[in-house]
C-alpha cells in the first residue's frame, strides 16, 4: 500500500509531466513557424486534451473524495478547500479557453502563434496549474499526513481506493 506522499507525489508527477510536455509543443508552436503551425497546433491541442483528462479525473477524486473527507476531519480546512474549488473551476475555464483558441486557429488564420497569443495563453494555463499543485501539496495533502489519526487515514485510502478500482485510467492505489 502507498502512502499519502507517495501517491499524491506519483499523481502531481504525472500532471507535470504533461505540463512540460505541452510547453515544448507551445514552444514548437511559438518557434517553428507557418510551415509547421497546423502540424503544431494539433499536437497543442491533442495535449490539451489529454491535460485536460488527467485534470479531471484529479479533479473529481479531490471533489468526490478528498475534500468532504476533509471538511468532516480536518474542518480549519475549510477555507483551503473552499479556494482549491475555486481553482478547479477557474482551471476548467482556462482549459477550455486554451482549447477553443486552438480549435478557432486550426479553421482560421495563422495571427495567434505570428504574436505568440496562444503560446502566452499556454504559458499562463501552466503557470496557474503548477501553482495550484504546490498548494494543493503545501495545504491539503500536508494536513492529511500531519493531522489525520492512523484510523482516518486508513479510512480515506479505502475510499480512494475504491474510488480509483472505478476510475481505471486513474495512477493506481495508495
Amino acid at each position: 500500500m502507498k502512502s499519502f506522499s507517495d501517491f499524491f507525489n506519483c499523481e502531481e508527477k504525472e500532471i507535470l509531466d504533461k505540463t512540460d510536455e505541452f510547453h515544448q509543443v507551445l514552444t514548437h508552436l511559438r518557434y517553428e513557424g507557418k510551415v509547421s503551425s497546423g502540424k503544431n497546433v494539433k499536437a497543442s491541442l491533442k495535449a490539451v486534451r489529454e491535460l485536460g483528462k488527467i485534470i479531471q479525473r484529479h479533479r473529481n477524486l479531490q471533489e468526490k473524495i478528498i475534500f468532504p473527507f476533509l471538511e468532516t476531519h480536518i474542518p480549519r480546512q475549510e477555507s483551503v478547500i473552499h479556494f482549491l474549488r475555486t481553482d478547479h473551476r477557474d482551471i476548467q475555464k482556462s482549459l477550455l479557453e486554451l482549447e477553443m483558441s486552438l480549435r478557432r486557429f486550426l479553421k482560421n488564420s495563422h495571427e495567434g502563434v505570428q504574436n505568440g497569443i496562444l503560446q502566452e495563453m499556454g504559458v499562463y494555463f501552466i503557470s496557474f496549474l503548477r501553482h495550484h499543485i504546490g498548494f494543493e501539496n503545501k495545504g491539503i495533502h500536508q494536513a492529511m499526513r500531519k493531522e489525520l489519526r492512523k484510523d482516518e487515514k486508513l479510512e480515506v485510502k479505502r475510499k480512494i481506493n475504491l474510488w480509483l478500482a472505478h476510475h481505471p485510467e486513474s495512477v493506481g492505489k495508495i
